[in-house]
């Protein structure tokens, strides 16, 4: 397994010093002489090993520094999830974690799920670049099937008081990214109350997997098949089976 040092040292020193002074906020005249192992040095202690190989990856690519340097500063999806790990949120490392889900025709940024199906979190990120137009709408659907909804939101976001008393009032959870890669907890989230039939908001191939395993037919429509399992298993393990079949989408 190789070291975020290692990764680093594979990219052109003039590149990674173009990266490392976008990143790091650094004027170039202070940094433009510096020796590759110092670049190193500072890099490692701001990314994360998944950033280190995204670095690499857009560098082999011929990505601009400028534009791999964007990136890191407004992660989304995988990025922002080693983020979370590596900070100590509420998230474990042991536990599943899920990108871009897609239920009802929406995308999900992220889904958590305890590695004993006990808990599932919905994660959505908002970074400075993007509106919140509709993240009322979006935190409401999510509502619907997981336990708890967060919302991890870019600095600039935080001083829009309306739509952080709106979250807040909803029971959403607030967690805030800031331009040093760090992410603070400012609300926890209040913990939904679902409904049996949460079962329907997974495909068809799914619902039938949670029928086999309790020997019920599946030579049925998805209605039925939803009807049928909410006659024979109970809420707990309804949930438990959901949040099962959500962990078969693409885990990490």
């Amino acid at each position: 397994m190789e070291t975020k040092s290692v990764v680093l040292n594979k990219i052109d020193t003039e590149y990674l010093q173009s990266v490392a002074i976008s990143i790091c906020n650094i004027p170039r005249y202070n940094y433009v002489l510096e020796k590759k192992d110092k670049i190193i040095k500072t890099l490692n202690s701001k990314l994360t090993k998944e950033q280190t190989k995204k670095i690499y990856r857009f560098f082999i690519m011929n990505y601009t520094p400028d534009e791999t340097a964007k990136v890191i500063r407004e992660p989304n999806g995988k990025e922002i999830l080693f983020h979370l790990i590596e900070n100590n949120n509420p998230f474990n490392t042991d536990d599943l974690f899920i990108s871009e889900v897609l239920i009802q025709g929406k995308r999900c940024d992220l889904v958590h799920i305890k590695k004993d199906y006990s808990m599932l979190n919905a994660v959505e990120i908002k970074a400075n670049g993007d509106k919140l137009d509709n993240l009322i709408n979006q935190c409401n659907l999510y509502s619907k099937w997981s336990d708890t909804v967060w919302v991890l939101l870019g600095q600039k976001h935080i001083s829009k008081k309306d739509k952080i008393h709106e979250l807040q009032r909803l029971g959403i959870g607030i967690m805030a990214f800031s331009s040093t890669n760090n992410i603070t907890v400012i609300k926890k989230p209040k913990k939904n109350i679902l409904k049996k039939d949460l079962i329907k908001y997974l495909p068809v191939s799914h619902i039938k997997n949670i029928s086999k395993r309790y020997n019920l037919s599946t030579n049925k429509n998805k209605s039925e098949l939803v009807s049928q399992i909410n006659l024979n298993l109970n809420k707990h393990e309804i949930l438990k089976e959901f949040r099962k079949e959500m962990s078969f989408f693409i885990s990490r």
